[in-house]
């Protein structure tokens, strides 16, 4: 007889994946399946390979490789894997009683390891939460993230990512079901969150971190770099003297966590021994915290003189954290603005505009920059910013003071050297509305409503928020007069008018174009006691849309005027008249023109120019450039030539107006031509003929006349 025998199987084993358990534990393998058909269940097994990231054991005993064991129970192999995500592999072979083996099974044992991972921000808003900016690539603080097991030993101590961004996994030696410590320091291994000087911890930099059977996920910290302050030096600056408040440098602050260069705290830790800090107006007690800081709102008044101020200042974060301190240095020197030879601080009168210094101050609005144009009123030869100087506003004999008309004494001679020309004399600041602002420091000087600016003749679109002020205080050499109207900077300073030629300029007169209207009324203010002045007082209406009755573009509060002129006259007789002799406004007599009325009965021929006109069978009228008008009757006529027009505009040709002009002749005793005419008819009717003949005979014998009266 003959006898076979079959190979033994052994089968391949693949496990599902499942938690890492870390340290030194052993997980059971999964049973394995051999079998052989002459003797059922091999007893011997062949392990040919053994796993490279754990350890094979057999019933609690570690397997060395080719070991062979007989009576093998398949239920007692075990693995201890390695930390980590790994799959642990082994194989085997089944040995029958023959000592035949089979081929070779392979066993896989995935396993899945935990993770303790988070991120580093930059965090310094001081809310609760951990967020905010991730560090950025090349951020040069070395920090690293130590992780502590619960007997306070190192697990693993590793840098930051470049990102900020950090990962402890199972292959460190985390392990389910326990807790841990991570600590971020600028250390490694430091179970202390150590920080360099400038920067802490949003939270305290440690985290006790429980870890069951799951991953562990956004374990952040935040980061908060001090705020960075620095010195700060001014350019020297000129002391504007007295109690007058200058703007303070920007501080210099930046907040790194957030870019931010605006802080939100300051405390002004010392202040300055020669001058006063001001915040919102009020002064600064030292060591105040000012919350919210708005650097706008910080001045400074400086002491008289050559002062140098001096204080210093730190800035917090929203998380508390105070900067170190830096300081405020602003230099201030005590010039001579007039250049008369005479300091500020011993000049009675810095801007040589005739006015005493005390008196600017003591009347000047706006805590004495009347127009808050950064020049105190003092030095600024403009203060109110209407366009018309101090000088002009000040004193009536200002051309006498002031000949080419810059704002400044011509005059240099100050015998007793106290700033003050001797000219001026005793100085009485003009107050025309008697509001107790000098029209210097008034933007409207006669209360009628209308600003000195348009009243003054500046163009009203320059004053688009209607404040009496030019919007545009643009000043190159900081003298107080805004370029456009400064010579000195290549601006025009417009004619001051007088309307109604009175003597009076337009921004004083309450009445302008002298046409019994008062001008608040014409402007459209209201007026309940008649008095001229607007109400309520110091009300400006807006100069760029004013009243304009006849809607021929000009305000009625500027309009010239130009009445009806009418003259007497006996028979053929000729008449000269002044046609502006009654009329009113800044009327040039040159533009005087003569009409030919629309509804012209009769026939008239016009020159080129309008100065002459020929009315056939009546005579000729003519106009010279003084508004002379003559009329010479044509030889016969006897009667009152028909009326006629003149028309006439004012100086710059920007308002114009029309009048009619009418002469009535009569005879001696005072009867019209008209009249005598019509005796004359009635006369001869009466004589017929033999009173004709009669009167012939009597007049060639004896040269009588007959002489017509009335009765």
């Amino acid at each position: 007889n003959f006898g076979i025998n079959e190979q033994p199987v052994a089968k391949d084993e693949e496990a599902l994946l499942q938690l890492n358990p870390g340290k030194d534990t052993q997980v059971t393998v999964p049973t394995l399946e051999i079998s052989d058909k002459e003797d059922g269940i091999p007893k011997v097994i062949n392990i040919t390979t053994l796993p490279s990231n754990g350890i094979l054991y057999y019933d609690g005993v570690a397997v060395v490789l080719n070991l062979s064991i007989s009576d093998a129970n398949l239920s007692k192999f075990s693995v201890d894997p390695k930390n980590g995500d790994v799959n642990v592999t082994f194989m085997y072979t089944s040995i029958d009683v023959t000592g035949w083996a089979s081929e070779p099974a392979t066993v896989v044992m995935p396993f899945d390891g935990l993770t303790i991972q988070g991120q580093v921000f930059v965090d310094g808003n001081g809310d609760s939460s951990i967020d905010g900016e991730s560090l950025a690539d090349g951020f040069s603080l070395p920090l690293f993230v130590t992780l502590f097991d619960a007997n306070d030993m190192v697990v693993a101590s590793i840098p930051l990512d470049s990102n900020g961004s950090y990962e402890f996994n199972a292959s460190m030696g985390i392990v389910p079901n326990s807790n841990y410590t991570i600590v971020l320091s600028s250390e490694m291994n430091s179970r202390v969150a150590i920080l360099p000087n400038n920067w802490m911890h949003t939270n305290n930099g440690t985290f006790i971190v429980p870890v069951t059977t799951r991953n562990v996920n956004e374990v952040n910290f935040g980061l908060n770099q001090q705020p960075t302050v620095s010195n700060v030096i001014a350019m020297r600056v000129v002391n504007p003297g007295t109690n007058i408040r200058v703007g303070v440098p920007d501080l210099n602050i930046s907040r790194n966590e957030d870019g931010s260069t605006s802080p939100r705290t300051v405390t002004l830790t010392d202040l300055p021994a020669n001058g006063t800090l001001y915040y919102d107006g009020t002064p600064v007690v030292e060591g105040e915290v000012l919350n919210d800081f708005n650097s706008t709102l910080l001045t400074l008044d400086p002491d008289d003189g050559n002062v140098s101020i001096s204080f210093n200042y730190t800035s917090t974060d929203e998380a508390g954290f105070e900067s170190e301190t830096a300081m405020v240095t602003i230099p201030f020197f005590d010039p001579d603005t007039d250049g008369d030879g005479i300091t500020n601080a011993n000049d009675l009168d810095d801007d040589n505009d005739g006015i005493l210094d005390t008196l600017e101050n003591n009347t000047s609005l706006n805590g004495g920059d009347t127009d808050k144009d950064g020049i105190p009123d003092r030095l600024d030869l403009d203060s109110d910013g209407d366009g018309i100087l101090d000088l002009e506003e000040s004193n009536f004999d200002f051309t006498t003071l002031d000949g080419n008309g810059d704002g400044v004494i011509d005059s240099t001679k100050d015998i007793n050297n106290d700033g003050l020309m001797d000219i001026v004399g005793t100085v009485i600041l003009i107050d025309t509305d008697k509001d107790d602002i000098p029209d210097f420091q008034d933007v409207d000087s006669d209360n009628d409503g209308l600003s000195d600016l348009v009243e003054g003749g500046m163009d009203a679109n320059l004053d688009a928020n209607s404040d009496g002020i030019l919007d545009n205080q643009t000043d190159s050499d900081a003298d107080g007069i805004a370029d456009m109207i400064d010579s000195d900077n290549g601006g025009t300073r417009v004619a001051m008018l007088d309307t109604d030629k009175d003597g009076i300029n337009n921004y004083r007169d309450s009445d302008s174009d002298g046409d019994s209207l008062l001008d608040v009324v014409e402007v459209g203010g209201d007026d309940a006691n008649n008095d001229g002045y607007i109400e309520p007082v110091g009300t400006l209406v807006d100069g760029r849309d004013l009243p304009d009755e006849n809607a021929n573009g000009i305000p009625d509060v500027l309009e010239i005027k130009l009445r009806d002129d009418n003259r007497t006259a006996t028979p053929g007789e000729r008449v000269t008249m002044n046609l502006l002799e009654n009329d009113s406004g800044d009327v040039d007599k040159g533009s005087i023109k003569l009409r030919i009325p629309t509804d012209f009965n009769g026939t008239a021929r016009l020159s080129a120019d309008g100065k002459r006109m020929v009315v056939d069978g009546e005579g000729e009228w003519f106009v010279d450039d003084a508004g002379i008008l003559t009329f010479t009757p044509e030889a016969g006529f006897r009667g009152s030539p028909r009326s006629i027009m003149y028309s006439a505009s004012n100086k710059d040709g920007s308002k114009s107006a029309v009048a009619n002009v009418s002469i009535t002749v009569t005879d001696v005793a005072g009867a019209t031509t008209e009249e005598c005419e019509t005796y004359s008819e009635d006369s001869v009717s009466l004589l017929g003929g033999l009173g004709l003949f009669l009167m012939l005979l009597f007049s060639s014998i004896f040269g009588v006349y007959l002489i017509r009266n009335k009765d």
